[in-house]
Parts: C-alpha cells; sequence; structure tokens
C-alpha cells in the first residue's frame, strides 16, 4: 500500500489505518528493533515492547509527519532505531555508572596516604584522557564506560568495526606508555 493510500485511511479511520499499518511495516519494525536488542538482557517480550512503542510514537506523532521530507517506512525506521538505542542506553547507563571522578576505586586499605594516591592516579588518567584525540576519548568513553559494542560506536560515529578496535587498541597503548612514563611524585 503506497504512503498516500496509508496516511488517509490512517485519517480517516485510525483503528483500520494502524491495522494496515502494522500489517505492512510489523516485520520491518521488528527487524530493525531485533538488530539492536539481539543479545541479553533483552528478551523477546523487550523487543515486543519496543516494536510496540514505535507505532504508538508513530500514530502521536501523524500530524506532524510530512511526506515531502521522507517516507512512511523511513521515519518507521529512524523511530524504530532510536527506541531500541534508548532501551540499549537504559539499560547500560543505569544507576550502576557514576561520573568518573565519583567512581569508586578498590578497596586496597583506607589510609588517608591510600586515598591521596588513588586521587593522584584518577587525577592523572584524566589528565592523559583530555590529551588524546577527542575520537580517542569518544571511543574510549563509550567502549569502557559506558560498554558499548564496537558495532554500535561504529554506528554512532560513523566509523568501521575495525577502525574502532584499532582506535581503542592504540589509545590504550598511548594510555600506558604516558602514564608510565609519569613520575607519581
Amino acid at each position: 500500500m503506497e504512503d498516500t493510500v496509508l496516511l488517509k485511511a490512517l485519517r480517516r479511520n485510525p483503528d483500520t489505518g494502524m491495522e494496515a499499518l502494522m500489517e505492512q511495516y510489523a516485520g520491518l519494525v521488528d527487524s530493525v528493533v531485533r538488530g539492536k536488542l539481539r543479545t541479553p538482557p533483552f528478551s523477546g517480550e523487550d523487543i515486543e515492547d519496543c516494536v510496540a512503542e514505535v507505532f504508538l510514537e508513530f500514530y502521536d506523532g501523524l500530524p506532524r509527519f510530512d511526506p515531502a521530507r521522507g517516507s512512511i517506512r523511513a521515519w518507521l525506521c529512524v523511530i524504530a532505531r532510536n527506541r531500541a538505542v534508548d532501551r540499549v542506553r537504559r539499560q547500560y547507563a543505569g544507576p550502576d555508572l557514576v561520573p568518573l571522578d565519583d567512581a569508586p576505586l578498590p578497596a586496597e586499605g583506607n589510609s588517608p596516604e591510600r586515598e591521596i594516591i588513588r586521587q593522584e592516579d584518577r587525577d592523572r588518567l584524566l589528565r592523559e584522557l583530555q590529551g588524546l584525540e577527542r575520537v580517542d576519548r569518544e571511543i574510549l568513553f563509550r567502549k569502557y564506560y559506558l560498554a558499548q559494542p564496537s558495532r554500535e560506536i561504529s554506528e554512532r560515529m560513523g566509523l568501521t568495526v575495525t577502525n574502532i578496535d584499532t582506535r581503542a587498541h592504540r589509545a590504550i597503548g598511548k594510555l600506558r606508555k604516558r602514564l608510565e612514563g609519569t613520575d607519581r611524585g
């Protein structure tokens, strides 16, 4: 069914229009969502919920849809990708993650001297991270702090997976050399 026919059906009788829309695009939306939520901890139920959210968001945003700017198919794909990525982000950026400045360090004794050394080490690491290229800092942050897989980072940053992995490896090597080369004082 063409976009113009679907839009008319959605405006004339929303129930029938949504049924036709879902019949035509449910497989596509499911495929996009499943591509992002294919690994645990996400279940089939999470995927179904996300697909339902996509169609609901589409319907809620229907008054803003402009066929001159793109197709229903493209709009649904964008919504599906964004909803799935939001779920991944919520899963991995939950309350377990804290800013680097507030991150607890492994307990190796709680003496004041130990705490000073830990703070100095953290400060050195942050200074050395700032010395890396912006792209490398972002890759390391996404990979090791947000625990995003290389494939997702590559999609977000427009680089190949190989490039992401290579840059991360090289950046870690640079950090290691810089940290080994600096004296604690």
